[in-house]
């Protein structure tokens, strides 16, 4: 610590009383200037160790020991002495150390314009009179000593009166300036310089003044006390609000105005909670935007299972970045309605009735979300009651152990339906839903236009228990590179669906598990390349269904159903032939008679046939004769 010599009994000091007897006992008591506030003055010059406050003088009224006091640099002093009964001798304020490199002054003014013959004038600035802080200025000239055109007396610490009227019109400028108590200086008087290339120097007050704290208007975050009030007044206030550690607890809705930003200190510490809030009301509201906005690192929480509030609701256009938020415990952790193109990043929805609502012709991103624990539905889009043009939603790379993972209901209205972009996504049963457990649930509820386009990829969907994924009456479904461990359902895809790349795993017996199920209804032509299946079943296949460099391996539990019309392999590798019911159909080189055993009406291709030996019809019996070439 940087200390410096005392100037009030620094060295070798001897006190006396005020009338001359050598001070025996005498006190000496050490202040934080300007207050009763103690203060440790030290022994020697390495700062280490103070003295006891007050300091007794031996009896000779001096210092005991080394005699030296020594006081921190920067820090102004009050002296006060008094014999050993604590009778006042004297006191000395505002002492700096001898050869402190630092001074601490606050500057203020005032100007005022002078009525005829005025000549007291009451400021608003303070000063201490009789100690020369205070300089008087008429129409530019300094009024200092007695033979000043305009002589004046120091009245009190904000009055002054002048010894005569001065004229109509005079500009009258007080200046003051005091050294300041404590080492202190005011923040818009300490330069900032950013760093960097370029950076534009500040001062430290304008800087604070960028971010907003809750706590400058009164917010406690200790979790019993109602900051409602205090953090609507810091949202008003500014347009940058930051929430130090802690747990605020509200009673009313929040109202976000346009262009404000939120930021906390970590989404585990910093909770707004909505325990005094009524059902079913939101705990930060957002609307009429058209401006961008950040919230980050905070965690809102509702009641407890099953409340009704709404952690964030958005409404009207409202562009914002939703970044590392955690909802907890509520009826939606986001609602969202016109919300314009936002972002949602890094959030945890746990335990909600729905984690993100989405609704109203807007497009909504979501980047590594999680949805879990109690969870029932995790994304759901929908059609605003305001609005009839659908909703989009984009999810990557994010997690689902909800009860449903994404739910994309049909809606009504004349500019198509909704859709869903699904990209690395993985769903998992929760173990409180394993029963209920839908990775999609696309298309199966609501009523209207069907939904544009489902494009699921890269994405791996876990099986538990009766799960399975649907799409039904989608415009368009893209599904590829997915690892499906439970099954899947597409009913009446209207243009067109398309799978490629997948790879479907699991134990198929009775279905319980990953099997593809495809009732295409009226679909013209349905792709499915280049995956591998132990079940494939294709029914109402409409115009055909075309499988290309597909490998259908049938087990002894399993087999390829086939629907109405006819299938298409193209290049397609099949395991142990192709049966239709109980009719085989193969290839080999070489007569099969003697050698294949199959039911009468099998087919069989020879590859190193000749004229009329190429194809054999099994005509007779049941073993491996009865063989004719065609």
């Amino acid at each position: 610590m940087a200390v410096n010599l005392s100037p009030v009994g620094g060295v070798a000091a001897q006190f006396f009383t005020n009338t001359g007897a050598v001070l025996t006992g005498g006190k000496l008591y050490t202040y934080l200037a300007g207050t009763t506030t103690p203060t440790p003055a030290y022994t020697s010059s390495n700062g280490a160790t103070p003295w006891a406050n007050p300091i007794v003088l031996d009896a000779a009224g001096r210092v005991s020991g080394g005699g030296e006091i020594w006081i921190t640099d920067g820090i102004n002093y009050k002296f006060v002495l008094k014999d050993s009964n604590d009778v006042l001798i004297a006191t000395y304020d505002n002492i700096s150390g001898i050869n402190s490199n630092f001074l601490a002054f606050v500057n203020q003014q005032q100007i005022i314009t002078a009525t005829a013959g005025q000549t007291v004038f009451n400021l608003s600035i303070s000063y201490q009179p009789g100690t020369n802080s205070l300089s008087v200025f008429v129409d530019g000239v300094n009024q200092y000593g007695p033979g000043a055109q305009y002589a004046y007396t120091e009245t009190d610490s904000d009055t002054v009166t002048f010894v005569s009227g001065l004229h109509v019109g005079a500009v009258v400028k007080f200046t003051t300036t005091q050294q300041q108590s404590a080492g202190a200086v005011n923040a818009s008087q300490v330069t900032y310089n950013p760093a960097g290339t370029g950076a534009v120097a500040t001062n430290v007050q304008a800087k604070l003044r960028q971010y907003v704290s809750v706590k400058d208007f009164g917010a406690v975050g200790n979790g019993v006390a109602d900051d409602t009030a205090a953090i609507q007044a810091a949202l008003n206030a500014s347009d940058s609000i930051f929430f130090p550690e802690g747990e605020y607890i509200i009673s009313a809705t929040l109202n976000v105005p346009k262009g404000v930003s939120l930021y906390g200190a970590g989404y585990e510490v910093v909770i707004l909670n909505g325990y005094a809030l009524p059902d079913p009301d939101s705990i930060l509201y957002l609307t009429g935007g058209d401006q961008f906005s950040t919230i980050d690192n905070l965690q809102f929480k509702g009641k407890a299972t099953g409340s009704e509030s709404i952690g964030i609701e958005v409404n009207n256009g409202y562009y914002a970045s939703y970044t590392n938020l955690r909802f907890t415990n509520l009826s939606y952790g986001m609602l969202l309605d016109e919300a314009g193109s936002c972002l949602i990043q890094n959030c945890n929805f746990t335990n909600c009735l729905f984690g993100a609502q989405c609704m109203g012709g807007s497009a909504y991103k979501f980047i590594a979300c999680e949805f879990q624990y109690g969870t029932d539905v995790g994304i759901k889009l929908v059609q605003s009651p305001t609005s009839t043009y659908p909703t989009s939603a984009i999810v990557i790379a994010s997690g689902f152990t909800s009860n449903v993972g994404i739910d994309v209901p049909r809606v009504p209205g004349s500019y198509g339906g909704n859709s869903i972009v699904a990209d690395n996504c993985y769903f998992e049963g929760d173990l409180n839903f394993a029963t209920l457990t839908k990775a999609f649930r696309v298309g199966e509820t609501g009523s209207g236009n069907s939904v544009v386009m489902a494009s699921i990829s890269n994405c791996r969907i876990a099986g538990s228990n009766s799960a399975k994924s649907i799409f039904a009456n989608t415009t368009r479904l893209y599904f590829a590179n997915n690892i499906v461990g439970a099954e899947m359902e597409v009913q009446n895809t209207v243009l067109g669906a398309e799978y490629i790349g997948n790879e479907f795993v699991g134990t198929f017996t009775n279905n319980t598990l990953a099997t593809l199920s495809l009732d295409l209804g009226t679909i013209q032509t349905n792709w499915i390349d280049n995956a591998t299946y132990a079940q494939l079943r294709l029914a109402q296949a409409g115009h055909g269904i075309d499988v290309r460099t597909d490998r259908v391996r049938p087990v002894v539990t399993n087999e390829i159903s086939l629907g109405d019309n006819a299938l298409l392999f193209t290049n397609a590798y099949l395991t142990g032939g192709l049966y239709i019911n109980t009719v085989r159909w193969t290839t080999g080189a070489g007569s099969p008679e003697g050698v294949l055993t199959a039911p009468i009406g099998s087919l069989y291709t020879r590859t190193n046939g000749s004229a009329n030996t190429t194809l054999y019809v099994k005509e007779s019996g049941t073993g491996n004769t009865g063989w004719v070439a065609k």
